[in-house]
């Protein structure tokens, strides 16, 4: 996933169908309005509907999936938000719209996409080119949504925490979690009280890391998170009890106190990190990938 995408357009890029996402519809559930759990590789479920849906999935909005090979990155690019219009160009009996840009945001992987290529989770036929560029998601004055993971009624406790944040303005880069101690620490467990980075997981999710942070975690949960520009916000999410924790998934999200207020534009002083990106990630976002 590529910071260029927001400063340079993307043109004559393969745009092509994959059915219809919306379950209510017959679809694949790519993404999900309601409370059943999506299919997508970004596992985004229950992102509401109408006046309820998260600004950055508004109606209207078209999940898209990128090449699980490139762009997609380990879900890095999930919650991208983008523009895209047709050239006119292509073979099929469904051409994509020439004549006024579309929204879209990611939410999948596509096998068989190149580089720059998108799958609109709609039905269609044909191949056809398309230009497109990468924008601050539409979230106006909204927050970020949390969920923690659940499946087959097995969910959180604090001895395994693994959760998703949803509506950003842009993507998320990395999350950290305060290695603190619970309220009734058990005898002889030393926490550092230090910021540990979580494991994203291919899912979309980010998990704690019980190699370097101390087990039971505190309930009174603390996180820092980094854009992919660069900004850096703080959470605090009390999920009280591991029955309570249990239950915050994505049928009963959290919506939490921050946003990445600078977008593409970066963070202000006092939210300003610079620091070297893994070296993994520099040929997509630069050695220096925050404080530009």
């Amino acid at each position: 996933m590529d910071r260029g995408y927001w400063k340079n357009l993307q043109t004559n890029k393969d745009g092509t169908y994959y059915k219809e996402w919306d379950p209510k519809k017959g679809g694949h559930s790519a993404v999900t309005r309601g409370k059943t759990q999506a299919i997508g590789a970004c596992g985004i479920s229950g992102v509401g509907s109408g006046k309820d849906a998260l600004p950055a999935f508004a109606e209207g909005v078209m999940p898209i999936a990128v090449s699980n090979l490139i762009d997609y990155d380990g879900s890095l690019a999930c919650g991208m938000c983008i523009e895209y219009i047709g050239t006119g160009v292509g073979k099929g009996s469904n051409p994509i719209d020439s004549k006024s840009w579309q929204k879209g945001i990611i939410v999948d992987a596509c096998s068989g996409c190149k580089k720059g290529d998108i799958d609109l989770a709609k039905n269609g036929d044909g191949r056809w080119k398309v230009n497109w560029r990468a924008v601050d998601c539409a979230v106006g004055s909204s927050k970020f949504q949390y969920t923690f993971y659940s499946e087959n009624g097995n969910g959180n406790h604090d001895w395994w925490v693994k959760m998703q944040i949803r509506n950003h303005k842009v993507p998320v880069y990395k999350v950290e979690m305060l290695d603190q101690a619970p309220k009734n620490p058990p005898k002889g467990k030393v926490y550092s009280n230090k910021f540990v980075e979580m494991t994203r997981t291919k899912d979309n999710h980010f998990m704690a890391n019980s190699g370097k942070m101390t087990r039971p975690y505190s309930h009174q949960m603390k996180f820092r998170i980094t854009s992919i520009w660069g900004e850096v916000v703080e959470e605090e999410i009390d999920t009280v009890n591991n029955a309570i924790l249990k239950s915050l998934d994505f049928r009963k999200p959290v919506t939490g106190t921050v946003q990445f207020d600078g977008g593409s534009f970066g963070a202000a002083g006092s939210r300003r990190m610079v620091q070297t990106a893994p070296k993994n990630m520099q040929h997509r976002i630069g050695n220096v990938f925050a404080g530009l």
